[in-house]
């Protein structure tokens, strides 16, 4: 069997939002599924938003993606630091409870 060649050019990573885009207020440190509580699925929201921000970030074309209040609650790992791929971890600290949120960074 040969080889074939693709038939389309591979997809260009999206840019990571790191950046808070607005001045929204947090409701639950942890929520960015604003759903009312702290759950596995806001960690993966926020490693959807970091690896696909296109389809996850505010206005993503995804149905499930991130608003405003979403991405103020994700930035829970050294608050006004934009969000990272540490916010996730915080909120998984958080859920095997070795962690309260926010964690913050002493300078």
């Amino acid at each position: 069997i040969k080889p074939t060649q693709p038939t389309t050019e591979p997809t260009k990573p999206t840019t990571k939002p790191t950046e808070p885009t607005t001045d929204s207020k947090v409701t639950l440190y942890g929520d960015s599924n604003c759903s009312g509580d702290v759950k596995m699925n806001d960690a993966v929201l926020v490693m959807q938003l970091l690896a696909n921000g296109d389809a996850y970030d505010v206005g993503g074309t995804d149905k499930n993606a991130i608003t405003e209040t979403g991405r103020a609650n994700a930035d829970c790992y050294d608050p006004g630091s934009g969000i990272t791929n540490m916010d996730a971890v915080a909120i998984q600290k958080k859920l095997i409870n070795t962690a309260e949120l926010p964690i913050t960074i002493k300078n």
